[in-house]
């Protein structure tokens, strides 16, 4: 099951959508994507989606939301969810074939690279740095500190 993520903005949807033209106006614009530091956004229908972390050549994860309105804020409630970009069956088919080569290819480096990274989380825990920026994280970051909104726990 999905982990839902509930954020309210005080204001109308449409000074939110303001909010969201002020916060990625200067990253350029085309058609359907609003470009903003790291993140995307696009209106399908009733839902609102915020690309939050590319994954991939052409994928990443959405935050996937619905918005509801009240008398003095908007309740954007959705998940986090993986969408790829489509392509043809042939360009998957061939995609599928070169990720099965590259992985015979490459599995033994992949092995030592895992090997290298826990021996790195191990000394990391040792130092006791700080864990790296999830998704969960960059969506937050997105949602209260460029959107203003406040996320709100169910």
């Amino acid at each position: 099951m999905e982990k839902e993520y509930i954020f309210q903005f005080s204001g109308t949807k449409q000074e939110f959508l303001e909010e969201i033209e002020a916060s990625f106006k200067n990253n350029g614009y085309n058609e359907t994507y609003n470009y903003g530091e790291d993140y995307l956004f696009e209106i399908k229908g009733e839902e609102f989606l915020f690309g939050v972390e590319r994954a991939g050549h052409s994928g990443g994860m959405w935050f996937i939301s619905k918005i509801y309105e009240a008398d003095n804020y908007i309740e954007l409630r959705g998940y986090l969810d993986y969408i790829a970009a489509d392509g043809t069956v042939g360009e998957k088919l061939k995609d599928k074939i070169q990720l099965t080569l590259l992985i015979i290819f490459l599995l033994p480096i992949v092995i030592i690279a895992f090997i290298v990274r826990f021996i790195i989380w191990i000394i990391n825990k040792l130092r006791k740095n700080p864990k790296p920026e999830t998704t969960e994280d960059k969506l937050i970051h997105l949602m209260e500190k460029i959107l203003n909104c406040k996320q709100v726990q169910n």
